[in-house]
């Protein structure tokens, strides 16, 4: 069985929500305003979700399932290295510990639920890569022609 396709609008407001939760866990670690400081919270957050978005432009042009791993991965690295570049355009902090955790995290937030869902798919039996089911049986000569289902010996049924 193939495993079911999430929404490309629901992986990427699940994308968009985790990115927010990391912006917000940064700010809080630092002890600056998350709500009483919204314009704070935005200006952290912008660069990130800009990236995030023109990862997600990427997937859906290249027609790429968004909930899949390895998705996960191109999300990730887009949205590191854009969202840290846009910090640094905008003069914004770019320290090597924030970039190492700003890495790390999003890793964990973007790759990490994507990866817990290839494990429940993979638990219930899903299948995540339906190209397996299309290869032949290795060694099959003909991959098209089925062996004919108890079939006695050819030899037999000469007269």
């Amino acid at each position: 069985m193939n495993s079911t396709r999430l929404p490309a609008a629901f992986v990427i407001v699940i994308d968009l929500v985790l990115t927010a939760v990391f912006c917000v866990i940064g700010r809080r670690s630092h002890a600056e305003g998350v709500f009483s400081d919204l314009p704070g919270l935005l200006h952290t957050t912008w660069p990130f979700v800009v990236a995030l978005v023109a990862a997600h432009i990427v997937l859906l042009t290249a027609r790429t399932h968004a909930d899949r791993v390895s998705a996960g991965l191109i999300v990730w690295a887009v949205t590191v290295i854009g969202g840290l570049a846009l910090r640094a355009l905008s003069g914004q902090g770019t320290a090597l510990p924030f970039m190492i955790v700003a890495t790390l995290v999003l890793a964990l937030l973007l790759i990490g639920w994507r990866i817990v869902l290839a494990v429940v798919r993979r638990m219930r039996g899903e299948v995540s890569r339906p190209d397996r089911a299309a290869r032949p049986a290795r060694g099959d000569r003909n991959p098209g022609r089925r062996a004919p289902a108890n079939r006695s010996d050819s030899s037999s049924d000469s007269p």
